[in-house]
């Protein structure tokens, strides 16, 4: 399994990081996905590498939101995040 820690831009609210979420949750590739509007970050895991055109396409037209950097990681911690929408 593979973790990529996106940065990304324009998420303000819990309801941005829905939007979010349910835009990296709609990718056939990605299994799961962590978001934190207030860091503006989000942890995906994926069987496989992600195509980094394919995540802007997704979370551009969810709201606008913008990937500002896709960094794969095999350790990621200590940053608490929220897998639902009620952030």
């Amino acid at each position: 399994m593979h973790l990529f820690l996106l940065s990304i831009r324009g998420m303000r609210c819990g309801a941005c990081s829905a939007k979010v979420h349910g835009a990296l949750s709609s990718l056939e590739s990605i299994q799961t996905v962590e978001v934190d509007h207030q860091r503006d970050v989000a942890v995906v895991s994926s069987a496989v590498d992600l195509d980094e055109d394919e995540v802007q396409l997704v979370l551009s037209r969810a709201g606008g939101f913008t990937l500002e950097e896709m960094n794969p990681s095999a350790a990621i911690g200590g940053v608490p995040l929220t897998t639902d929408e009620s952030d």
